[in-house]
Parts: structure tokens; C-alpha cells; sequence
């Protein structure tokens, strides 16, 4: 009996032992299920700042629009022939004949009148270079107005006479209206300067510039040079200085930092042989951070962006009393203005002057896409031998040296944001860019079988209906073909052709059901659409 009372006690000892086991492991097993829980969801949430941390920079530097400059060298097969403008000073471009003629007592304080109108020109003209370039423009703006000193000055038309082209046929002069280059040259103000703008153009639509290949350079007797234009050297070789500027056809060379080449002018004709460098600078539009405006498209018809900023100045300080035309802007009809040059007025309105120029400044904020930078340069030059030689040739040279083209480019493209969102995706979460594309096609699919499914049901209810009606319309007709075809037995049997009219009235038939099924279609697509 004790002997099984320790027996019990120990199955009970081992029984208790093992369920406390279980309790222990079963507490265990809890805990540290929470426990992984715990760290699973706190790694979740890690991945989730770090991920969106990462989202939001990206997103940050792709809406910023920031580009990067392409740099690009590139020698092109064809040439755009670039347009010309010379600018001298005042004293240099008046025409004292004229002078002379029209205001013989306009004189210095210094100068005596002398009667011969030859003699008189010369001598006023020297009176007048004594005092000097910088006096004789105060000079000028003290006793003329726009309109009215350029009616004193030399025009361009007297001053080239031939601008010449060559071509396989050999040269011709693009001043003659029957070729199909075709060259004009009109006559600036800008104070304190007379410019001389020479241009060429399609012969057969002047909108368009004059481009030709590489290869044509080769016909001239200068290897290289794109056209040759010359001036009378009388005017030419009385000039201090030239300021030649090489410029797009798009615009007039404007503002302070276009680049121009100064030429001492020769006693003796000479020939100059000049060059350039082209410089595109290209930029991009809004949104992108360059954030850039097409001026020549303008819908006011100016140029440029430095156009519609000298417009602007022009169009104000012609406003003051007395109006005047803003120092050193381009007055592209000089014969109509009829207010003063600014030499000694912009003094007196200089805080106005401020004014306006912050005024125009906030028309121009946005820098202009496309600029063409023409940086000129002479070769070399030589004097003529022939004494008989009245003029200066000046030959423009195609470049030499590659184009610079300036390209800016997206630094981050869409398509470049959206893998890189895929890619932020996919590291931190596992994100299938094939999947959900996958997943999105299915969908679609699924939709696509919706609609045909509808489709389906819409047909099969009109079905019923529309077949009933066909076919009691076709019983009807079937009736009274079975009444008309009696009479045609009737005459079959009587002349012995009963085999005849079974064929002809079976054929009959068939071509009434054919009817009726075609009438069924016909009226079942009709109802339904």
C-alpha cells in the first residue's frame, strides 16, 4: 500500500513538472513572439522614414529643375553668312557739303565763314576737328535734334557699292536684285555713334538668311571667304576709328557687351582679312532653372531681350519734357524722331533716369534662350599696290575654329525621377516596378472583358425580340409567296413541266430566306447602335 502511494506521488511529482514545463514555454514562446513583433514593426517604421526621407529628396531635387551645361565642339557643313554693322563717331560721319549748304552759320566760336561752298565744307570740317570727337557731340545735341542731324550725316547707300559673292559661275554683286542673294544697307543712330548695317538676305524671300555649304568656299579666289564687301576710301581713310561688329541676322548689334573689333583706317586702300568665333548659348524654358524667355518671338516684334530693354528706355524718356533718346541705344528710325540726344540731359534727369531703368529691367528678368555670340577678329591686312584704287576691301572669312555650342540639359529627367523612385521603392520595401505594371495590365484586361461582357448581354436582350418580329414579318411574306407561286403550278402542270416549276419554286425560296436572315442582321445591328 505505501508502495502505491509513492507511485502516485511520483506520477504526480513528473505530471506537475511537465505542466509547469509547458507554462514556462508557453510564456516563453509569448514573450518572445512580442518581442519580434516589437522589432518587426520598429524595423518597418525604420524603413519607412528612411524611405521617405530618401522620396522627399529626390522629389525635392527633381522639382528644383536644375540643369547642367553640355559643352558641344562641332565644325558645321553649312554657313550662315552673318550680317555687318560699322559704327563711327559723329564727327567722322557727317556729310559737310550738306552742312555747309544748310547751316553755313552753325559754326564754332573760332571759325570764320568763308564764301566758296567748296573751300567752305573742308574748312568747317577742320574748325570742327580742332575742337575734337567729344565737343563737337555736345555740339550736336545742344543745336539738333535726332530727326534733325541725321538729315547732316552720310548715308549707307554712298558708301558700299559692292558686296560681292562667289559661286561656280563666278562673282556677282549682292546689291543687284537678279541673283538670289540680295544685300541691303540702311543708317543707325546711336548716340554718340553713326552705324552702317549691311545685310544679306534670300533673294527670293527676304525672311530668310543666307545659308550654303562648306564646299562653296572653295570657288572664291580667297580660299575660305564667305563675301566681300568695300567702302570708298576717301570716308574710310578720314575716319579715326571703325567699330565693326559681326552679328547675328536676328538682331542689331545692342547693348554694351556685344564684341566688335576697332579698325585704324589706312591712308592708303587696303584689304583686311577678318574672321570670327561663333559662340550658341542655348537655355531652357520655364520650368527649368534657367528659367528663359524667346524675345525674337515677342509679341511686340521685338528682336532680343537687350531690344525690348532699349525699346523700353526710348519709349519712357521720349515721355520727358525735353524728351530725348537714351545714351547709346540703337535709334532704328532716326527720320522720325524728333526729340534730343541725352549727352547733356541725362544729367539733369538722372534720378528719373533710374527710374525707368529699374522700370524697363523688370520687362527683361528672364534671360533670353537662344544667344549668338560673334567674337571678330582680323587676320592680317595689306595695302594695294595699284595707285588707281579708290576703295578698302573687307573680306569675311568663314570660321576657322569650331563652333561653341553651350547646351543646357535637365539634370534630372522624368523618366530618370521615376527610376529612381522604382529604385527607392524596391530597396526598402521590395517594390516591383514589373509587378504592379503587370498587376495594372490585368486590370486593364479585366476591364476590356467587362466591357465586352456588357456588350454581350445587351445583344442577347435585344436578340429575342428582334428575331420574333423578323421572322412574323417573314411568315407573312412566306404566305403570300405560297398564294402567287399557285397560279405558275397550275401552268407548269398543264404543259406536262411539273419538275420545272419545283426546281424554280425551291430557288425561290432559298433566296426569300436569305432575304429575311440579311434582314434580321441588318435590323439587329440598327436597333443596337
Amino acid at each position: 500500500m505505501q508502495i502505491f502511494h509513492n507511485k502516485m506521488f511520483i506520477n504526480l511529482v513528473v505530471v506537475s513538472s511537465r505542466h509547469l514545463n509547458s507554462l514556462i514555454w508557453k510564456n516563453r514562446k509569448s514573450y518572445f513572439g512580442a518581442e519580434m513583433f516589437l522589432l518587426k514593426k520598429l524595423f518597418t517604421l525604420l524603413c519607412i522614414i528612411v524611405c521617405s526621407y530618401q522620396l522627399y529628396f529626390t522629389t525635392i531635387d527633381y522639382l528644383e529643375f536644375n540643369v547642367i551645361t553640355l559643352l558641344d565642339i562641332d565644325f558645321p557643313d553649312w554657313l550662315t553668312v552673318p550680317d555687318i554693322t560699322l559704327c563711327v563717331q559723329f564727327l567722322d560721319a557727317v556729310n559737310w557739303t550738306a552742312w555747309a549748304i544748310r547751316h553755313p552759320d552753325l559754326l564754332p566760336d573760332n571759325c570764320s565763314i568763308i564764301d566758296d561752298d567748296k573751300e567752305r565744307s573742308e574748312h568747317i570740317r577742320e574748325c570742327f576737328a580742332e575742337m575734337g570727337a567729344d565737343d563737337f557731340e555736345g555740339f550736336v545735341q545742344e543745336h539738333f535734334t535726332v530727326a534733325k542731324f541725321y538729315k547732316l550725316v552720310i548715308k549707307a547707300q554712298s558708301l558700299f557699292d559692292l558686296i560681292s559673292f562667289d559661286s561656280k559661275t563666278g562673282s556677282f554683286n549682292g546689291l543687284q536684285k537678279n541673283h538670289d542673294i540680295f544685300c541691303t544697307t540702311r543708317t543707325y543712330l546711336r548716340d554718340p555713334h553713326v552705324c552702317y548695317h549691311l545685310a544679306c538676305r534670300n533673294g527670293t524671300n527676304p525672311s530668310d538668311d543666307i545659308r550654303f555649304h562648306r564646299s562653296r568656299l572653295i570657288h572664291s579666289p580667297n580660299p575660305g571667304a564667305m563675301f566681300m564687301f568695300r567702302l570708298y576710301n576717301a570716308f574710310f581713310a578720314s575716319c579715326d576709328h571703325v567699330f565693326l561688329y559681326i552679328h547675328s541676322p536676328l538682331d542689331l548689334p545692342r547693348g554694351p557687351l556685344e564684341s566688335y573689333l576697332v579698325i585704324k583706317p589706312k591712308e592708303k586702300p587696303s584689304l583686311f582679312l577678318i574672321s570670327f568665333i561663333l559662340i550658341i548659348d542655348n537655355l531652357l524654358e520655364p520650368p527649368y532653372a534657367t528659367n528663359c524667355k524667346d524675345y525674337h518671338h515677342d509679341d511686340e516684334g521685338t528682336q532680343s531681350l537687350i531690344h525690348k530693354y532699349e525699346e523700353c528706355l526710348n519709349n519712357q524718356t521720349l515721355k520727358l519734357d525735353p524728351s530725348f533718346v537714351m545714351y547709346q541705344t540703337m535709334i532704328e528710325n532716326p527720320q522720325k524722331v524728333e526729340g534730343n540726344f541725352s549727352n547733356r540731359l541725362r544729367y539733369k534727369y538722372k534720378d528719373k533716369l533710374n527710374e525707368i531703368r529699374t522700370e524697363c529691367g523688370k520687362l527683361v528678368e528672364q534671360p533670353q534662350c537662344k544667344v549668338f555670340i560673334y567674337i571678330p577678329y582680323i587676320i592680317g591686312h595689306e595695302r594695294f599696290v595699284s595707285q588707281r584704287e579708290y576703295h578698302s576691301n573687307f573680306i569675311i572669312m568663314a570660321p576657322t575654329t569650331p563652333d561653341i555650342k553651350l547646351e543646357k540639359s535637365p539634370v534630372f529627367l522624368l523618366e530618370t525621377y521615376v527610376v529612381n523612385i522604382g529604385s527607392i521603392l524596391g530597396i526598402w520595401f521590395g517594390f516591383s516596378m514589373v509587378h504592379h505594371l503587370g498587376s495594372l495590365g490585368s486590370h486593364l484586361l479585366k476591364l476590356k472583358n467587362i466591357s465586352k461582357f456588357s456588350w454581350n448581354n445587351i445583344c442577347l436582350r435585344h436578340e429575342k425580340p428582334l428575331k420574333k418580329s423578323v421572322y412574323l414579318n417573314c411568315e407573312q411574306k412566306n404566305q403570300k409567296q405560297n398564294t402567287a407561286e399557285r397560279p405558275a403550278i397550275a401552268y407548269y402542270r398543264t404543259h406536262g413541266l411539273l419538275s420545272r416549276a419545283r426546281a424554280a419554286i425551291a430557288e425561290s425560296r432559298k433566296i426569300s430566306e436569305s432575304r429575311c436572315s440579311q434582314s434580321i442582321r441588318s435590323r439587329y445591328v440598327t436597333d443596337i447602335m
